[in-house]
């Protein structure tokens, strides 16, 4: 037993001990430098959510104004009906107000009745 403790006395020299405190230095530094890049990561990420709240607001206050801006423009049935040239004539478009839906046939032959009324002025 002696010879068993003699040996176990010899494995911790100055040496041992330098070596042990000098990898324990390393470990902490490195434990240091991590926790300090999960601090950094960490103030990153709430600038990232900080970011991105702004450009939500920016995003909500710019849908608000386009809303309030379409408040000022006419509706759809508001719209200023637009001309449509009826008939040529000497290179001049006469036009009506009429808007055309749809074709009607109808139309067709209430311009040739405007075209004859036309005539016999």
């Amino acid at each position: 037993m002696t010879i068993e403790k003699s040996a176990m006395y010899k494995m911790y020299t100055p040496e041992v001990f330098l070596a042990a405190k000098r990898d324990l230095l390393l470990t902490s530094s490195s434990l240091i430098s991590l926790i300090k890049s999960v601090n950094e990561i960490k103030k990153l990420k709430e600038k990232e959510r900080d970011m991105n709240r702004t450009i939500t607001e920016g995003t909500e206050h710019v849908k608000i104004k386009v809303e309030l801006l379409n408040s000022y423009l006419p509706h759809e049935e508001e719209k200023v009906e637009k001309k449509i040239p009826v008939r040529q004539t000497n290179r001049k478009f006469e036009t009506s107000t009429k808007t055309r839906t749809s074709f009607d046939p109808l139309d067709k032959e209430l311009e040739e009745i405007q075209a004859r009324l036309n005539s016999l002025s």
